[in-house]
This record gives C-alpha cells, structure tokens and sequence, in this order.
C-alpha cells in the first residue's frame, strides 16, 4: 500500500482525479485514527498495559520518533493523544488530515467547472477560461441512419 501511495504521490497530475484520491486518503487515516484511539486510549489501565498500549499507538500513528524527540522519558497518554489529534505539523494527526480534507474540498471545482467526462468542458477559444456545458440533444432514426 506503501508503495502505491509513492507512486501517486510522485507521478499523478494534480488534477481533480488526484485531489479526489487524497481526499480518500485523508478520510481513511482520520477513520482509522478515531477508532484506534477510542479502542486504546479510551481505557484506564495499569501503569505498565499502559505504557505498552501507548508506545503501539505512537507506532501504528508513525508518529514514535517526533513524540521521542520531543517528550523524553515516559509515555504520557495526555502527550500522545494531542501529538496524534491536535498537532498541526504532525502529518498523520486528525487535524492535519481534516485541513488537508478541507483544503482539497476546497480546491475541487464547482458545478460550472466539471470536466469532460461529466458533460463539462473549457471553452477552446484562446485566453477564454469560461466552463461551457455541451448542448446535448437526440437524434432521430433518420438522423441517426446518414451519419
């Protein structure tokens, strides 16, 4: 999955297809670290299951080595939890991926910009940005017969 995800990241245009995808992609990690969160930080446990728990969280979050550079010494769930929800530069936090989802909502194009395959298409005159929708309208057998 790695992998894949390199090979978007590096040779996708980023066009609608593309922002589409990262939006998939920052809906997924905000699911994933919600429901791992409220399964393991959610309990009060003994010192020790604790601390076990904590460290696989920072693990599975790929977050470990930013929260040992800044918090030397014993895990903290307090510590954990806002490294892993609340901070910003913090690329696998939720509020990261929800400004990254609300940016990339913000980039997609309105109704009038739809592309191609939705019926939508740019206008071809030179230097004209307008968004055109195509006129559609059905032919008759006759029609359909000479062409």
């Amino acid at each position: 999955m790695l992998a894949l995800s390199g090979v978007a990241a590096e040779s996708m245009v980023r066009d609608v297809d593309w922002t589409m995808t990262d939006i998939g992609k920052r809906i997924e990690r905000g699911l994933f670290l919600t429901a791992l969160l409220r399964a393991t930080l959610g309990t009060a446990r003994s010192r020790a299951a604790e601390q076990l728990i904590v460290e696989s969280v920072l693990v599975a979050c790929e977050s470990s080595v930013i929260y040992l550079r800044r918090n030397l010494g014993a895990v903290s769930v307090a510590a954990v939890a806002d490294l892993v929800l609340v901070e910003a530069e913090n690329p696998r936090s939720l509020v990261y991926q929800l400004e990254r989802l609300r940016a990339n909502l913000k980039a997609l194009p309105g109704r009038r910009a739809r592309r191609g395959r939705s019926g939508w298409s740019k206008s071809s005159a030179p230097g004209c940005a307008a968004w055109t929708r195509p006129t559609w309208r059905t032919s008759t057998p006759r029609e359909s017969a000479r062409s």
